[in-house]
């Protein structure tokens, strides 16, 4: 039964369903547990003043957060965090094998921390594996409340049977030192992985928006400026989509590449959930390239908070025009107006696909050789972060996941 207070045990369950395209949520069953660290349902609404100068403290308390702007405005006020730790991410991934989980750290009623993942079972096993992608926030969080948090994913890990939760915090490693040695102290594994097929990547290209239009033009390679328009010049357009017919078209170009690269693609029911998160509350963009009824060129775009994120992108390299009107070019340039418009201040394009000092020989070269002649920058991150709940059956995941995943990963892609 409920307590009479509306507070939920850790082993409670709730879950957010979107009944409509307004994000209508009804409440799902919930079932009765036990634990130390309850996570609470925390309402919409003011802040809890903290405690006055002179009193004691209150203990922090560990929530789970179950409302959209409630939670958006906690992780936009902790830091300059990643799409990844925005409440539309998790509704994305949310399906029968994915449920997002949202905990943030009070003390005396204010955030001191919070942290965004998805508990996912692949191909629906019965053990799951919690992905906190780009977690945690605040960067500088202090040992208190990583413990306390630690303490109460350990409730989070029973209620969805997890074998391990990944961090892969958004810093570069000479700026995590405290964060490291916080996470180390709460039990946590630095892995040597330089990069994995399912987290987000160690290397990222990003582009700093704050310049006027004038100054990013310079900044570009000169090939790459001279080519921004030549689609329009030579009887193309640029499509700004928000429909889902967009989305389809969208997915069709990569499921083409995907097939010729050996690179799965994401099921039509994930870019749906993705346009209904993003494109239809009007963050983000479906940008095409199209030479008379033919889409050369796409990608898809977010925003969230200040920063706006490339997705996917994809090309049609059956058709000549593709590569001679530098249809790419012209909807990444679309891509950086469109990201200014919306008031971003960087523009993350994603993985480099190179290694850390970039050589022509390499596989990812010409994508990263693209992207650098727009003048984005390369970064690198600081590494990935096991907390680990289930040891046996951690030991044979990390095996497979070295020797076996990267197979399944192409036979994936190439099965469709």
């Amino acid at each position: 039964m409920p307590r009479r207070d509306g507070k939920r045990h850790a082993g409670d369950f709730a879950r957010d369903r979107h009944a409509d395209r307004a994000g209508t949520r009804l409440a799902a069953r919930t079932r009765s547990g036990c634990s130390m660290h309850p996570l609470l349902h925390v309402p919409i609404g003011p802040v809890a003043p903290a405690a006055p100068a002179g009193t004691a403290a209150a203990k922090p308390r560990v929530v789970e957060i179950l409302d959209r702007r409630r939670w958006n405005e906690i992780v936009l006020a902790l830091g300059d965090p990643d799409l990844r730790q925005s409440f539309e991410w998790g509704e994305a991934r949310r399906d029968r094998h994915a449920a997002p989980v949202r905990c943030a750290v009070l003390q005396d009623g204010v955030p001191v921390a919070a942290l965004a993942a998805v508990a996912w079972r692949p191909g629906g096993a019965p053990w799951s594996i919690i992905d906190a992608s780009r977690g945690l926030l605040p960067h500088d969080i202090g040992g208190g409340p990583c413990a306390h948090l630690v303490r109460a994913l350990g409730a989070v890990a029973r209620r969805h049977r997890a074998v391990l939760l990944r961090l892969s915090p958004g810093l570069a490693p000479d700026a995590r030192g405290g964060l490291h040695d916080t996470l180390v102290a709460n039990r946590f594994l630095a892995l040597p992985d330089e990069s994995t097929i399912w987290n987000a990547p160690r290397l990222i290209m990003t582009l700093d928006l704050r310049p006027d239009e004038a100054a990013l033009r310079r900044a570009m390679r000169q090939s790459t400026r001279l080519s921004l328009t030549r689609l329009q010049g030579h009887g193309g357009r640029v499509e700004h989509l928000t429909s889902e017919a967009g989305v389809v078209r969208l997915r069709a170009l990569l499921a083409a590449g995907g097939r010729r690269r050996g690179v799965p693609v994401r099921s039509a029911a994930y870019f749906h959930a993705l346009r209904e998160q993003y494109l239809a509350r009007g963050e983000g963009r479906v940008i095409l390239a199209v030479l008379g009824a033919t889409d050369l060129a796409g990608l898809l775009a977010v925003r969230f908070g200040r920063r706006a994120h490339l997705l996917y992108s994809g090309t049609n390299l059956d058709v000549a025009a593709t590569r001679a009107l530098r249809a790419g070019t012209a909807v990444h340039w679309e891509l950086i107006r469109w990201a200014r418009a919306a008031g971003c201040d960087t523009l993350d394009w994603g993985g480099a696909i190179t290694s850390g000092a970039p050589q022509a020989s390499e596989p990812g070269f010409g994508i990263y050789n693209f992207k650098r002649g727009f003048g984005c920058r390369l970064t690198q991150l600081g590494g990935y972060y096991d907390l680990v709940f289930r040891p046996a059956l951690y030991r044979a995941f990390r095996l497979l996941e070295r020797r076996w995943a990267p197979h399944l990963w192409r036979l994936r892609a190439h099965v469709g």
